[in-house]
């Protein structure tokens, strides 16, 4: 970023005894005026690497009070989580920075809880928590995954979400998840099909 601090004012003879090597056409150019100015240069953002700056793994009873306090911060519901705490996942540096959770229900799962500390943002955190969940649901044999979001709908769309009605969401799924009475009818309901391992 380039920031001007003053500018100067001059006339042609003036010109003449600091710009002699300047041609005319560029002495034209300056017409009658320099400025001033520095550059300030934004300190490298930190780049976390899943593996070296931080890890993801089960959330176990300890994480609870920093994945309430993760979550309460981002205006998202704590329901249910102690309840359903085997399937919530946690990134984790020197303390708690992101978490993510899935309610799961027969052949379908919905991702929820997805939170992650401000100061760490635009990290790549965030995605690597989605692909981890995914993954585990994969592993397990969901074939659907659906997201209820207010916020998040093109992040969700890079990795194949498509928008879905919320009538579209497997009923036993919708009722089951704590999500059904805390996400409000205006929420966008999205879903990825997972294509089977043969």
């Amino acid at each position: 970023e380039i920031v001007r601090t003053r500018t100067y004012d001059f006339t042609d003879e003036q010109a003449e005894s600091f710009s002699s090597d300047l041609s005319d056409i560029e002495r034209e150019n300056v017409k009658g005026s320099l400025a001033s100015a520095f550059i300030r240069a934004k300190k490298p953002a930190k780049m976390f690497v899943e593996g070296k700056e931080y890890s993801i793994r089960a959330a176990v009873e300890s994480d609870l009070p920093a994945m309430n306090n993760l979550l309460t911060e981002n205006g998202l519901t704590t329901s249910g989580i102690r309840e359903n705490l085997c399937n919530f996942l946690v990134a984790q540096e020197e303390k708690i920075i992101g978490v993510i959770g899935s309610e799961f229900r027969g052949n379908n799962v919905m991702l929820r809880s997805l939170a992650v500390l401000p100061e760490v943002r635009k990290q790549g955190i965030g995605m690597a928590l989605l692909k981890h969940s995914i993954e585990r649901a994969r592993a397990a044999g969901i074939e659907g995954v659906y997201i209820l979001t207010n916020t998040a709908e093109k992040f969700a769309a890079r990795l194949g979400f498509y928008q879905i009605k919320r009538s579209e969401i497997p009923m036993d799924l919708l009722e089951s998840s704590a999500l059904n009475q805390f996400c409000p009818s205006s929420s966008t309901c999205m879903k990825l099909e997972l294509k089977k391992i043969t």
